[in-house]
């Protein structure tokens, strides 16, 4: 005898109060079926016009599932569940909502130590890193290192090292370094060092040193040395040697040597200046300063000033010697000898040739008075000459 089942009907979605948990209702209207999830919400489990999924029922899925089939698992006793198929597994849906946070567990057991970091603290204010450090631009030669905004920016060769704002952005050579903003930012020589803002920036060469804010900003030459701020700034040659602040800050010659605050400032030859403001403006070739303010302003090539006196010492008589304390003063003469405080000194060379000409005016001479008159001529020429040395004397130059 068979048996007909009603399902529950009505039009429109049933109402949750309206359905049992997996109780199925028909929308008479439209032919859509609905059912109520253990979370209480009504869902619509198949559609009247073909293009909804199938659902199943029952405590087991279905043997042969389709992609997008539904399963209503209604186990013998619990509550009905829905699922669906995505092709490979059956998925719960929709999923329920969270619960409450369960209370809270008990601490595990320590895990195991983690293993040893890059960095090592080594105590007395130390630290040591053993990783590895590869911070370069693509181009860069290997073994490169750049850090800072633009370092390294363009070929920097191997071993090359630059840090910071700008340094070594340009064709940096080989085991060369640049460390501070803009420090050989263009075309820095291999084996080159730069460090300090804008040290050795442009053009610096090979094996030159830089050290310093804008030291050998531009143009340093081949081994070139400069330290202190501005030293060496412009053209500094190859060779020479500038420390101390503005030291050989332009055009120093090569292989000219400059030590003291602004010693050779200014166009210093091939030449030595050591003191403050020593040599410091066109200092000859192959002069020598020493002391401060010596040779300050235009030393004659070839010249030597040794002063301790403090003062500006100057010459402009090429192969000049003086030397000057706060008290004496010695200086070379034209025709030869030296003066002492304005005087000449005779030497013995001097002292021969004039008892020579004293002995040559009286040797033909028989009588007293012959021998007077001719001593009395040679002493006179001898005056003569003595006072036209004294006269012809390079004035002091100081100040």
């Amino acid at each position: 005898m068979s048996v007909t089942i009603i399902q529950k009907k009505g039009s429109g979605i049933p109402s949750a109060e309206s359905l049992e948990v997996a109780e199925i209702a028909v929308d008479v209207v439209t032919g859509k079926l609905y059912t109520k999830t253990n979370d209480g919400n009504v869902v619509e489990i198949s559609g009247s016009d073909g293009t909804g999924s199938s659902v199943h029922i029952g405590d087991t899925p279905p043997t042969d599932p389709q992609e997008g089939q539904q399963w209503m698992e209604v186990p013998a006793d619990g509550d009905a569940t829905m699922w669906i198929y995505d092709g490979g597994k059956w998925l719960q849906q929709p999923g329920g909502k969270d619960g409450a946070d369960g209370a809270d567990g008990k601490d595990g057991a320590d895990g195991k130590d983690g293993a040893d970091g890059l960095w090592t603290d080594e105590g007395s204010n130390t630290i040591s890193y053993s990783g590895t450090v590869l911070m370069s631009q693509p181009d860069a030669g290997g073994g490169a290192v750049a850090i800072g905004a633009a370092a390294g920016g363009i070929t920097q060769s191997g071993f090359a090292l630059a840090v910071g704002n700008a340094a070594g952005y340009t064709a940096q050579g080989v085991s060369a370094v640049a460390l501070g903003h803009n420090a050989g930012k263009t075309n820095q020589g291999a084996y080159a060092t730069a460090v300090g803002p804008f040290s050795g920036e442009q053009n610096q060469a090979d094996q030159a040193v830089s050290v310093g804010w804008e030291a050998a900003v531009k143009g340093q030459g081949i081994s070139a040395t400069a330290v202190g701020s501005q030293a060496g700034r412009i053209n500094q040659g190859g060779y020479a040697v500038a420390l101390g602040y503005a030291a050989g800050e332009t055009g120093q010659a090569v292989q000219g040597t400059a030590v003291g605050y602004k010693a050779g400032q200014t166009n210093q030859g091939e030449s030595v200046a050591l003191g403050n403001l020593a040599g410091q403006t066109n200092q000859g070739q192959y002069s020598l300063a020493i002391g401060r303010y010596a040779g300050r302003n235009d030393q004659a090539d070839g010249g030597i000033i040794i002063s301790s006196a403090g003062t500006t010492i100057d010459s402009t008589s090429v192969g000049h010697i003086i030397i000057k304390s706060s008290t004496q003063e010695m200086r070379s003469i034209p025709d030869g000898g030296f003066a002492m405080n304005g005087d000449p000194l005779i030497g013995a060379k001097k002292l021969i040739t004039t008892l020579s000409t004293l002995r040559n005016a009286t040797k033909d001479e028989t009588t007293l008075e012959g021998m007077r008159d001719a001593l009395a001529d040679a002493i006179g020429g001898l005056i003569e000459n003595l006072e036209h040395e004294i006269a012809t004397m390079p004035a002091g130059d100081e100040s």
